[in-house]
Protein backbone atom coordinates (compact mmCIF):
# COMPACT_ATOMS: atom_id res chain seq x y z
CA UNK A 1 0.00 0.00 0.00
CA UNK A 2 1.29 3.28 -0.98
CA UNK A 3 1.46 5.92 1.54
CA UNK A 4 -0.02 9.02 1.01
CA UNK A 5 3.07 11.54 1.58
CA UNK A 6 5.78 9.16 1.15
CA UNK A 7 4.40 8.32 -2.32
CA UNK A 8 1.73 10.81 -2.96
CA UNK A 9 -0.19 9.88 -6.52
CA UNK A 10 -1.93 12.49 -8.71
CA UNK A 11 -3.81 12.25 -11.25
CA UNK A 12 -4.86 15.62 -12.42
CA UNK A 13 -7.68 16.02 -14.59
CA UNK A 14 -9.24 18.91 -16.84
CA UNK A 15 -31.10 30.80 7.39
CA UNK A 16 -27.55 28.82 9.55
CA UNK A 17 -25.48 30.54 11.47
CA UNK A 18 -21.80 30.81 10.70
CA UNK A 19 -20.51 32.48 14.44
CA UNK A 20 -17.00 32.01 15.14
CA UNK A 21 -16.14 32.17 11.69
CA UNK A 22 -12.76 34.13 10.93
CA UNK A 23 -12.22 37.51 9.05
CA UNK A 24 -9.12 38.73 7.62
CA UNK A 25 -6.07 40.02 9.95
CA UNK A 26 -5.30 42.50 7.44
CA UNK A 27 -6.52 45.95 7.46
CA UNK A 28 -6.09 46.89 3.49
CA UNK A 29 -8.14 45.83 0.71
CA UNK A 30 -7.21 43.50 -2.08
CA UNK A 31 -7.50 44.54 -5.98
CA UNK A 32 -9.05 42.11 -7.97
CA UNK A 33 -6.66 42.41 -11.14
CA UNK A 34 -2.85 43.43 -10.88
CA UNK A 35 -1.47 44.55 -15.01
CA UNK A 36 1.98 45.43 -15.90
CA UNK A 37 2.05 48.92 -16.27
CA UNK A 38 6.06 49.18 -16.04
CA UNK A 39 6.04 49.21 -12.31
CA UNK A 40 6.61 46.33 -9.83
CA UNK A 41 4.58 43.86 -8.70
CA UNK A 42 3.01 43.12 -5.13
CA UNK A 43 2.41 39.75 -3.91
CA UNK A 44 1.19 38.80 -0.24
CA UNK A 45 1.90 35.86 1.64
CA UNK A 46 -0.33 34.72 4.72
CA UNK A 47 -0.11 31.66 7.31
CA UNK A 48 -2.86 28.87 6.20
CA UNK A 49 -3.46 28.52 9.80
CA UNK A 50 -4.06 31.65 11.19
CA UNK A 51 -5.10 34.08 8.21
CA UNK A 52 -2.41 36.35 9.40
CA UNK A 53 0.39 38.21 7.16
CA UNK A 54 3.94 36.24 7.19
CA UNK A 55 6.65 38.70 7.75
CA UNK A 56 10.55 38.63 7.07
CA UNK A 57 9.97 35.56 4.39
CA UNK A 58 12.00 35.55 1.14
CA UNK A 59 10.37 35.63 -2.20
CA UNK A 60 12.04 34.36 -5.32
CA UNK A 61 10.22 35.15 -8.80
CA UNK A 62 11.63 34.82 -12.11
CA UNK A 63 15.36 35.31 -10.14
CA UNK A 64 14.66 38.43 -8.42
CA UNK A 65 14.18 38.08 -4.60
CA UNK A 66 12.48 39.89 -2.17
CA UNK A 67 11.79 40.12 1.39
CA UNK A 68 8.18 40.60 2.95
CA UNK A 69 7.32 43.08 5.02
CA UNK A 70 4.75 43.15 8.14
CA UNK A 71 1.95 43.47 5.58
CA UNK A 72 2.89 39.87 4.15
CA UNK A 73 3.85 41.86 1.04
CA UNK A 74 6.62 41.65 -1.09
CA UNK A 75 7.81 44.04 -3.86
CA UNK A 76 9.25 42.44 -7.32
CA UNK A 77 9.80 43.57 -10.69
CA UNK A 78 6.98 43.29 -13.22
CA UNK A 79 8.40 40.12 -14.99
CA UNK A 80 9.22 40.41 -18.62
CA UNK A 81 8.59 38.98 -21.56
CA UNK A 82 4.53 37.62 -20.58
CA UNK A 83 2.89 35.96 -23.32
CA UNK A 84 -0.28 37.44 -24.42
CA UNK A 85 -2.56 34.61 -23.28
CA UNK A 86 -1.62 32.34 -20.46
CA UNK A 87 1.88 32.52 -18.88
CA UNK A 88 3.03 30.97 -15.43
CA UNK A 89 6.49 31.78 -13.64
CA UNK A 90 8.10 30.11 -11.10
CA UNK A 91 7.95 30.94 -7.53
CA UNK A 92 9.74 29.78 -4.43
CA UNK A 93 8.80 31.18 -0.72
CA UNK A 94 10.92 30.15 2.26
CA UNK A 95 10.58 31.71 5.56
CA UNK A 96 11.46 30.25 9.27
CA UNK A 97 8.81 27.62 10.32
CA UNK A 98 6.93 27.44 7.20
CA UNK A 99 7.53 24.92 4.13
CA UNK A 100 9.52 25.74 1.93
CA UNK A 101 7.04 26.52 -1.22
CA UNK A 102 7.54 26.02 -5.15
CA UNK A 103 4.60 27.48 -6.83
CA UNK A 104 3.70 28.58 -10.17
CA UNK A 105 2.24 32.44 -10.33
CA UNK A 106 -0.41 32.28 -13.31
CA UNK A 107 -1.16 35.27 -15.49
CA UNK A 108 -3.66 35.70 -18.35
CA UNK A 109 -3.35 38.49 -20.75
CA UNK A 110 -0.39 39.93 -18.65
CA UNK A 111 -2.79 40.40 -15.51
CA UNK A 112 -2.20 38.54 -12.38
CA UNK A 113 -5.36 37.82 -10.72
CA UNK A 114 -4.80 36.59 -7.14
CA UNK A 115 -1.73 37.90 -5.48
CA UNK A 116 -1.98 36.62 -2.54
CA UNK A 117 -1.08 33.00 -1.35
CA UNK A 118 -1.28 31.10 2.27
CA UNK A 119 1.80 28.96 3.73
CA UNK A 120 1.58 25.83 5.66
CA UNK A 121 3.68 26.23 8.98
CA UNK A 122 5.75 22.97 8.51
CA UNK A 123 4.43 19.84 9.77
CA UNK A 124 5.00 17.48 12.51
CA UNK A 125 5.07 14.23 10.75
CA UNK A 126 4.51 12.53 7.32
CA UNK A 127 0.91 11.63 8.27
CA UNK A 128 -0.44 15.30 8.52
CA UNK A 129 -2.16 16.92 5.53
CA UNK A 130 -3.36 20.09 5.23
CA UNK A 131 -5.49 21.44 2.35
CA UNK A 132 -5.51 25.37 2.03
CA UNK A 133 -8.08 26.80 0.04
CA UNK A 134 -7.61 30.76 -1.80
CA UNK A 135 -9.39 32.44 -3.58
CA UNK A 136 -10.56 36.58 -4.82
CA UNK A 137 -12.85 39.16 -3.19
CA UNK A 138 -15.92 37.62 -4.74
CA UNK A 139 -17.96 35.34 -3.60
CA UNK A 140 -17.51 36.32 -0.13
CA UNK A 141 -17.73 32.87 1.23
CA UNK A 142 -16.65 29.68 -0.07
CA UNK A 143 -16.75 26.96 2.32
CA UNK A 144 -14.31 23.41 2.39
CA UNK A 145 -15.70 20.35 2.68
CA UNK A 146 -13.83 17.14 3.60
CA UNK A 147 -15.80 13.70 3.96
CA UNK A 148 -14.62 10.40 4.28
CA UNK A 149 -16.63 7.36 3.02
CA UNK A 150 -18.85 5.77 5.85
CA UNK A 151 -17.44 8.35 8.77
CA UNK A 152 -16.88 12.21 9.21
CA UNK A 153 -18.07 15.31 6.71
CA UNK A 154 -15.76 18.40 7.95
CA UNK A 155 -17.15 21.69 7.28
CA UNK A 156 -18.41 25.19 9.30
CA UNK A 157 -21.09 22.83 10.53
CA UNK A 158 -19.05 20.33 12.22
CA UNK A 159 -15.49 21.54 12.29
CA UNK A 160 -13.26 18.64 14.03
CA UNK A 161 -13.62 14.75 14.53
CA UNK A 162 -11.90 12.51 16.61
CA UNK A 163 -10.95 9.80 14.35
CA UNK A 164 -7.92 10.65 11.83
CA UNK A 165 -7.14 13.83 14.45
CA UNK A 166 -9.35 16.20 11.80
CA UNK A 167 -10.61 19.10 12.17
CA UNK A 168 -11.43 22.73 10.55
CA UNK A 169 -8.39 25.17 11.42
CA UNK A 170 -10.33 28.25 9.65
CA UNK A 171 -13.85 29.36 8.23
CA UNK A 172 -12.90 32.54 6.27
CA UNK A 173 -16.35 34.64 5.35
CA UNK A 174 -15.49 37.57 3.90
CA UNK A 175 -13.68 36.43 0.63
CA UNK A 176 -10.21 35.68 -0.67
CA UNK A 177 -9.32 32.71 2.60
CA UNK A 178 -7.83 31.01 3.92
CA UNK A 179 -9.81 28.17 4.69
CA UNK A 180 -8.13 25.00 5.55
CA UNK A 181 -8.31 21.89 6.62
CA UNK A 182 -5.79 19.96 8.43
CA UNK A 183 -5.76 15.78 8.86
CA UNK A 184 -3.09 14.67 11.34
CA UNK A 185 -4.05 11.08 10.62
CA UNK A 186 -4.09 10.02 7.22
CA UNK A 187 -5.66 6.58 6.41
CA UNK A 188 -4.34 4.76 3.80
CA UNK A 189 -7.06 2.31 3.74
CA UNK A 190 -9.53 5.71 3.56
CA UNK A 191 -11.66 6.68 0.54
CA UNK A 192 -11.91 11.02 0.75
CA UNK A 193 -13.28 13.46 -1.02
CA UNK A 194 -12.76 17.54 -1.15
CA UNK A 195 -15.11 19.82 -2.40
CA UNK A 196 -15.71 23.79 -2.22
CA UNK A 197 -19.57 25.49 -1.48
CA UNK A 198 -20.71 28.57 -2.70
CA UNK A 199 -22.41 29.51 0.11
CA UNK A 200 -22.91 33.06 -0.64
CA UNK A 201 -24.93 31.99 -4.01
CA UNK A 202 -25.97 28.77 -2.65
CA UNK A 203 -29.71 29.80 -3.53
CA UNK A 204 -28.41 30.36 -6.90
CA UNK A 205 -28.25 27.10 -9.00
CA UNK A 206 -27.07 28.40 -12.15
CA UNK A 207 -24.86 30.76 -10.86
CA UNK A 208 -20.98 31.34 -12.72
CA UNK A 209 -19.09 33.22 -9.04
CA UNK A 210 -17.56 30.22 -8.38
CA UNK A 211 -15.61 29.70 -11.49
CA UNK A 212 -14.88 33.18 -11.48
CA UNK A 213 -13.33 33.23 -7.94
CA UNK A 214 -9.97 32.57 -9.20
CA UNK A 215 -10.34 29.52 -6.52
CA UNK A 216 -7.18 27.68 -5.58
CA UNK A 217 -6.79 24.51 -3.48
CA UNK A 218 -3.06 24.19 -1.83
CA UNK A 219 -2.09 20.51 -0.94
CA UNK A 220 0.86 20.49 1.86
CA UNK A 221 2.80 17.35 3.03
CA UNK A 222 5.82 15.60 3.77
CA UNK A 223 7.75 19.06 4.10
CA UNK A 224 6.31 20.60 0.88
CA UNK A 225 3.92 21.86 -1.60
CA UNK A 226 2.45 18.59 -2.80
CA UNK A 227 -0.32 20.10 -5.31
CA UNK A 228 -2.27 22.95 -6.14
CA UNK A 229 -5.77 22.54 -7.72
CA UNK A 230 -7.64 25.61 -9.60
CA UNK A 231 -11.05 25.82 -10.15
CA UNK A 232 -12.24 25.43 -14.01
CA UNK A 233 -12.89 28.80 -14.95
CA UNK A 234 -15.84 28.30 -17.26
CA UNK A 235 -18.97 27.17 -15.98
CA UNK A 236 -22.08 27.20 -13.41
CA UNK A 237 -22.71 25.78 -10.09
CA UNK A 238 -22.55 26.17 -6.82
CA UNK A 239 -19.76 23.13 -5.66
CA UNK A 240 -16.46 22.53 -7.16
CA UNK A 241 -15.47 18.96 -6.85
CA UNK A 242 -11.46 19.44 -6.46
CA UNK A 243 -10.27 15.82 -5.65
CA UNK A 244 -10.34 12.66 -3.75
CA UNK A 245 -7.69 10.52 -2.14
CA UNK A 246 -8.26 6.61 -2.13
CA UNK A 247 -5.96 3.76 -1.23
CA UNK A 248 -3.23 6.68 -0.94
CA UNK A 249 -3.98 8.04 -4.45
CA UNK A 250 -5.22 11.46 -4.81
CA UNK A 251 -7.18 11.85 -7.90
CA UNK A 252 -8.02 15.31 -9.65
CA UNK A 253 -11.75 15.98 -10.29
CA UNK A 254 -12.15 19.21 -11.53
CA UNK A 255 -16.19 19.46 -12.07
CA UNK A 256 -18.28 22.37 -11.27
CA UNK A 257 -22.54 21.17 -10.20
Amino acid sequence: MLHLLTAFAVIASPALSKEGSMRRADNFAEIDAIRGDGGGLALRFYDAVTGKPIAGATVVLDSQSARTDRDGRAMLPWPKKLAAGDDARALRFTARGYITTDLKVRFQARTLFNNRFSISPKLPTPKHVRIVLDWGRRPADLDAHLKKSGSYHISYRHKKSYRDRVNLDRDDVDGEGPETITIRQVDDRGTYSYFVHDYSNRSQSNSSALSKSQGRVMVFGDGRLLHVFRVPSAGTGRTWEVFTIKGGEVRGVGRLR
